[in-house]
């Protein structure tokens, strides 16, 4: 708790809103359990275990390797394809060993962060055995923790993450015998060094055992070297002290500010110091600034639920500022665990039109991805452009054929009064006819017909190539893309590709590839690339087929148009005429709520039923 050195003023409760029911009534919580004649003991315990793992569940790391072991074990292909890049590894390992001095680029390097084998002593043996050991196995450990069918994606994460602290700790460059600097550093101060580390070390280790904390600087003290802008402690209770920063401009800002910390921060973590403090700068600008500073909790506050901690935390704060500034909307920004508590707050007030908290201000930063040119208006301009394909008689009549036969098998299911079933048929119906569209070898895998749109995109890609420009294409289908890679392979174009079957260390290897100029064209499939890649290199985008939801088609085009890209980008989008294709377009455009609803795979549309979704293969 913060110390006031001024008098608390009286603060009167504001009228403004009834009391919000609790999602979890603090009586309700604490007694939802019996306590047994042990409890104690079960206390100490998990208290023990807390300063083991410095307040980390062991639970979250044991799911994690559960959950990624599991999966191992029942997956023998993935076994033997560890072994072999084990093998592979050990092998590469070996010839550098033996041949040192061979040209060629290394087997094994450090990621771009990790500055730990720089040194030009690692270089030399039997230094650079040891750090392209650890490497290797590191490199083992990345490809052993990626992403498996069925392992959850964030156990997958974890797993990897942990494997990497743990390697870390094995590093060569954290052990003086294997550390060509320290060793340098040893013989050039005689040892000193050592003994120096060592009584650091011992002292550490004795404060944390004894949980001793250290005293602050000699000459260090708080309000003038931390928490230096002058402020007033103004409401108090017993989870927390309000403290009222008051603006320093002449002209002051109508609507105040007030700042939700995290729980495990001192208020002044945003007052550091006068060239660093977010709140020296805001009362700068004449906002009056209020922050809530955290009490530190004791066995007293064991029993409070998160409801007491938004009522008698977020909420007591609101009605204090709205008391001293009052008929005016509160700005509001939280962080980390104080983000989470004023975000349920928000929620809490929107729900019963309490409309204290300037919401639009505070949400903002979660929408701005929807209003990144308002954000970004350094970015190069963004054109669009739909190209109309007509179809070959011959294809018209096998996209004719297909749909004829699906609105009738469709319509038959229809009358029978199958809705459930025949959403997902209409939906089978429907990605077979985009298919259709796409090429006649999707839906026919014998035909031998050509396909007006592949021919149209080889066109196109000729005339960017010999405009020395770059492109990503996108399908949401990994059998077209397959056919478009034989297309270029016939032609000798050069492209990078990428699916959702592609490793997380294959991607991040090809999208380097890419960005250093290594193939014209990078194929990826529209899922796999919506998010998480930086392919400026490119200046065209090129859809092949076109999705339901466009903010997923703006996702992918991002890829290129984004922070980095100095080039003007052109989007094309491919579609076939007067087909299925047309009206997904057209919907893009006039039932934007309706396609966004609408989800191919497992994700059934909530909002159109299966009747509506096939009127859209109806003739056109």
């Amino acid at each position: 708790m913060t110390k006031a050195d001024k008098p608390t003023k009286a603060i009167h409760a504001t009228p403004t809103s009834n009391p919000l029911p609790a999602v979890i009534a603090p009586s309700q919580q604490a007694h939802q359990h019996e306590s047994h004649r042990h409890e104690d003991l079960d206390q100490a315990t998990r208290a023990a275990i807390a300063m083991m793992t410095g307040g980390v569940s062991p639970h979250a790391f044991i799911e994690a390797w559960s959950d990624w072991a599991l999966h191992i074990t029942r997956a023998p292909g993935r076994q033997l394809d560890l072994v072999e890049h084990a093998q592979e590894n050990l092998a590469k390992l070996m010839s550098q060993a033996i041949s040192p001095t061979v040209d060629g680029p290394p087997a094994f390097i450090p990621k771009a962060y990790d500055h730990r084998f720089n040194h030009p002593s690692w270089q030399k043996a039997p230094f650079n055995v040891w750090s392209k050991g650890f490497l290797a196995a590191q490199d083992w450990w990345d490809y052993a923790t990626d992403h498996l069918r069925g392992l959850r994606p964030e156990d997958a994460d974890r797993t990897r993450f942990m494997a990497r602290q743990i390697l870390d700790m094995m590093s060569p460059s954290n052990f003086p015998p294997f550390n060509p600097e320290i060793i340098e550093q040893t013989l050039a101060c005689k040892g000193a060094n050592l003994v120096e580390g060592g009584s650091h070390f011992l002292h550490d280790y004795l404060n944390t055992i004894s949980q001793v904390q250290e005293p602050a600087p000699e000459g260090y003290q708080v309000g003038e070297d931390l928490a230096c802008t002058p402020g007033e402690v103004v409401f108090r209770n017993y989870l927390f002290e309000l403290i009222q920063y008051a603006p320093q401009t002449a002209s002051v800002q109508a609507e105040p500010i007030l700042i939700v910390p995290a729980w495990i921060m001192k208020y002044y973590i945003l007052d550091l110091s006068p060239h660093n403090s977010m709140v020296r700068y805001l009362v700068e600008q004449g906002y009056t600034v209020f922050m809530i500073s955290w009490c530190n909790p004791t066995s007293d506050q064991a029993e409070l639920s998160l409801e007491d901690y938004r009522k008698k935390g977020v909420m007591a704060a609101l009605d204090a500022v709205c008391a001293i500034v009052p008929d005016k909307q509160v700005h509001a920004v939280g962080y980390c665990l104080g983000g989470t508590m004023l975000a349920i707050a928000a929620a809490t007030m929107a729900r019963d039109n309490d409309a204290r908290l300037h919401l639009r201000k505070l949400i903002q930063p979660f929408i701005l991805r929807r209003t990144k040119t308002q954000v970004l208006d350094e970015l190069p301009p963004k054109t669009e452009i739909t190209v109309e394909i007509p179809l070959s008689e011959p294809e018209r009549a096998l996209y004719e054929a297909v749909r004829s036969s699906a609105v009738e098998n469709l319509s038959k299911s229809d009358q029978q009064k199958q809705a459930g079933g025949n959403h997902l048929k209409v939906l089978a119906a429907i990605t077979k006819l985009r298919l259709a569209s796409c090429h006649p070898k999707l839906v026919m895998p014998d035909s031998t017909l050509s396909s007006s749109k592949l021919d149209r995109f080889g066109q196109l890609v000729e005339e960017l190539l010999e405009n020395n420009h770059k492109a990503l294409v996108f399908s949401q289908f990994v059998k077209y893309l397959s056919i478009i890679r034989e297309y270029l392979d016939e032609r000798g174009i050069k492209y990078q590709y990428l699916d959702g079957s592609t490793p997380v260390a294959k991607r991040k290897e090809r999208v380097d590839a890419f960005q250093d100029g290594e193939g014209e064209l990078f194929l990826i499939s529209l899922k796999a690339g919506g998010s998480g890649l930086n392919l400026t290199a490119a200046d065209y985008v090129i859809h092949m087929d076109p999705w339901w939801n466009p903010a997923v088609e703006n996702q992918a085009s991002d890829r290129a148009h984004r922070i980095g890209q100095t080039r003007p980008v052109t989007i094309y989008r491919l579609v076939a005429e007067n087909t299925i294709e047309q009206k997904i377009v057209k919907l893009h455009q006039h039932k934007r709520e309706l396609a966004d609803s609408l989800l191919e795979g497992s994700d059934m549309s909530g909002s159109m039923s299966a009747t509506e979704m096939l009127e859209l293969m109806r003739e056109v």
